[in-house]
């Protein structure tokens, strides 16, 4: 297969020998489960939480970039041109 490499969480490529083995063992191979997950050892809970604070960290930027240009605006008001 030229050009193609393994992406992990999103494909893999595995041996029809692996197929057959997993097959006799009674493993399905959805996608989902054949496509090898890296597991970076933080707990789930961890993980849920770094996704709210992500969450949070993106209204902060969003609520940021409001006031940044509130804050232009005033600026422009006052006589005070923007540096772009």
């Amino acid at each position: 297969m030229d050009g193609y490499a393994d992406m992990p969480g999103f494909c893999k490529s595995i041996s029809l020998e692996e197929v057959e083995e997993l097959e006799e063992r009674n493993i399905v191979l959805p996608p989902s489960r054949a496509v090898s997950q890296e597991d970076d050892g933080a707990p789930f809970e961890d993980r849920l939480k770094l996704k709210r604070l992500v969450a949070q960290l993106r209204e902060q930027q969003a609520e940021s970039a409001r006031l940044d240009a509130v804050i232009a605006e005033s600026l422009n008001a006052l006589g005070f041109e923007s540096p772009e």
